[in-house]
């Protein structure tokens, strides 16, 4: 799963951040940043939040909205954060994709308003209704 998303070159990272970059790529839709630099999720967060697109803490999510959390949880051993995409969200509870969950791609339930949730973006960039 390290080379499938991966671009030509790059070494083995974990590979949330690619699963997020290679969706939008397969969506001809380009990630704001540095293609390589943005297979890591700090970096990926952080040149979205340089073109406005980190959400309000209390917005309504809406499907293929990017979530960060602060730690990897299941992704991976180690330290750093996890990147998912918004598949729906309730009230209480978002359901994501995630890219390395477990050594898979796979549906992931959490909690809304979890401490470990650090920020929602979305992109492109458009207004909230």
């Amino acid at each position: 799963p390290y080379l499938r998303y991966a671009l030509a070159g790059e070494d083995p990272l974990p590979l949330c951040a690619r699963f997020v970059r290679w969706c939008f790529w397969m969506a001809v839709i380009k990630l704001p940043g540095n293609r390589y630099m943005i297979a890591n999720v700090q970096t990926m967060l952080h040149e979205l939040n340089k073109v406005g697109a980190v959400l309000p803490h209390d917005a309504v999510l809406e499907p293929g909205d990017i979530g960060f959390l602060r730690t990897r949880g299941d992704s991976d051993h180690g330290t750093g954060m996890h990147v998912f995409f918004v598949d729906s969200a309730g009230g209480t509870t978002v359901n994501s994709v995630d890219g390395n969950w477990k050594d898979s791609v796979c549906h992931v339930a959490r909690d809304r308003w979890s401490p470990t949730i650090k920020a929602f973006c979305r992109y492109p960039v458009r207004p909230m209704a």
